[in-house]
């Protein structure tokens, strides 16, 4: 179990302040998803890192996250981790200790890995050579080879075709079955269903619901609400569809500005469902004209 215990970034506009949560991951992959990527950029440090963290402590069963005597953790992200200058066998074998004194006998042993989880990849082939899907494979390999207590993967699932996606699925399994435990950052609700069991929403710095793959099917709004700016929906409370999609249009429209004028936008605007919904009452009383009227047009 990993607790995260009245964590306060170390940053001077910190995303975390006294944020604590548990997250039981045995047999299963727990996914942690937030809109405000800055927030999850933020915790994956703080995982990485203990100077990171100005107040409080992450726990992994029990013991210190970072006490290396007692917890050994494994990280995958979605940019390369690893040797270029290396092959592929040297990368994923490089932190066992007879490694240089017995290279033949680790790359048969990466065939064989390979074998195991249908990896068309060489072992012989160098990093700067293999594409970007293939080093994600790489990385989990890697992890599942050292048998971690911990993996801490970040956003990678929506970088996967199917057949590499597929892949990634058998290797996690495996390290699950091994007993290692494996938690999911993704500031994207598509990229996070496609690996993890639960997924833990986190708004504005604070938890709005744990969600199984069954509760987001039966009530996919209130999660999907919440991720494009909306505010928390209860579970008997019923979405006007017509406004989500208004509401999309309008959070999709400030990442497109955001993107096309260079400027990054830390967080989303807190009022944005109120700006919605009063678009979305004078659209309903004078038609989508209330769109262009000149409170809501940019200013020369």
């Amino acid at each position: 179990m990993l607790k995260i215990c009245n964590i306060t970034g170390n940053k001077s506009e910190t995303s975390l302040r006294e944020f604590s949560m548990e997250l039981e991951t045995k047999g299963k992959v727990e996914s942690i998803l937030s809109p405000q990527q800055n927030f999850i950029d933020e915790l994956l440090q703080v995982f990485l890192y203990k100077e990171g963290i100005k107040k409080g402590e992450l726990l992994l069963n029990g013991r210190d996250l970072f006490d290396k005597k007692y917890n050994k953790v494994c990280f995958v992200m979605d940019f390369s981790l690893l040797f270029h200058g290396l092959r592929v066998y040297e990368n994923i074998y490089f932190d066992e200790f007879h490694f240089i004194f017995a290279k033949k006998r680790y790359i048969e042993e990466c065939y064989r890995l390979f074998g195991r989880f249908d990896i068309g990849i060489s072992p012989l082939s160098k990093m700067r050579k293999v594409t970007k899907e293939e080093n994600i494979i790489i990385q989990l390999l890697k992890s599942y080879v050292q048998n971690p207590d911990l993996v801490i993967i970040s956003g990678i699932m929506g970088q996967l075709t199917y057949r590499y996606m597929t892949a990634a699925r058998r290797i996690v399994n495996a390290m699950l079955k091994s007993g290692t435990e494996v938690i999911y950052l993704s500031n994207q609700l598509e990229d996070a269903l496609k690996i993890a069991e639960e997924i833990t929403l986190v708004v504005g710095g604070e938890i709005w619901g744990k969600y199984t793959q069954e509760d987001i099917k039966k009530n996919p709004d209130q999660i999907y609400y919440a991720m494009v700016g909306g505010h928390r929906i209860e579970n008997n409370q019923k979405v006007d569809l017509e406004k989500v999609e208004l509401l999309k249009e309008v959070n999709e429209s400030i990442l497109n500005l955001s993107s096309k004028y260079n400027f990054k936008m830390e967080k989303k605007p807190q009022n944005l469902d109120v700006l919605v919904d009063n678009l979305w009452k004078k659209i309903q009383f004078k038609g989508f004209s209330a769109l262009f009227e000149e409170k809501y047009l940019p200013a020369d």
